[in-house]
């Protein structure tokens, strides 16, 4: 974590993944638009003891956070496509995607009406992989004291060393789309 976000032990205030967190990464082939989805999201976001949705305030949120998506839990409803995924993201050496969060920026005073909007960066690690990335979040208050993220980024498979997979059917040749979208809506609770 950045110097300046790291909380002392017994300090930062904590949060811990719960059910149901969603996953979703939506793609394109030549013979049709696919989707695979995640129900499990682990993970862990650390903030200032002070922190409320409700005071928040335009700029840098001191946090961190690391999160993980095991791999095998991306399902497409289709075992001979999750089989490809699977193999092309060399589940076997690397068995979760991993991201570490190093910077949140609030970019408006959130509104009672809606979720407080801003832009997260870290490191995402894909097969092995890791790469800077930088996307919208929102932040909102959900029952009991916990809170929703949500969030969204535009990929390239091979910026983490993911061959876009190829087969033919028959003698037909389909061809996967090098871009994909993944989005999330990460769910948390205080830790007690």
């Amino acid at each position: 974590a950045p110097a300046d976000v790291v909380f002392a032990a017994g300090q930062g205030k904590k949060y811990e993944s719960q059910l149901p967190s969603k996953v979703r990464v939506e793609g394109t082939s030549t013979l049709h638009a696919w989707t695979v989805d995640g129900q499990i999201i682990v993970g862990t976001l650390d903030v200032d003891p002070a922190f409320a949705i409700s005071s928040l305030q335009p700029g840098k949120i001191k946090a961190q956070a690391t999160v993980r998506i095991p791999v095998r839990t991306l399902k497409s409803g289709n075992k001979m496509m999750d089989d490809i995924m699977y193999r092309q993201m060399k589940m076997t050496q690397h068995r979760d995607i991993t991201y570490r969060l190093t910077e949140w920026t609030l970019k408006e005073t959130p509104s009672p009406a809606g979720p407080a909007q801003g832009e997260a960066a870290g490191l995402l690690i894909v097969s092995g992989v890791t790469n800077a990335i930088t996307m919208p979040v929102t932040l909102e208050s959900a029952a009991s004291g916990k809170l929703l993220i949500k969030g969204s980024a535009n990929l390239k498979m091979t910026d983490f060393d993911i061959a876009p997979p190829e087969l033919t059917l028959g003698v037909t040749p389909i061809k996967t789309g090098n871009e994909v979208k993944v989005s999330f809506e990460w769910l948390l609770a205080p830790k007690t």
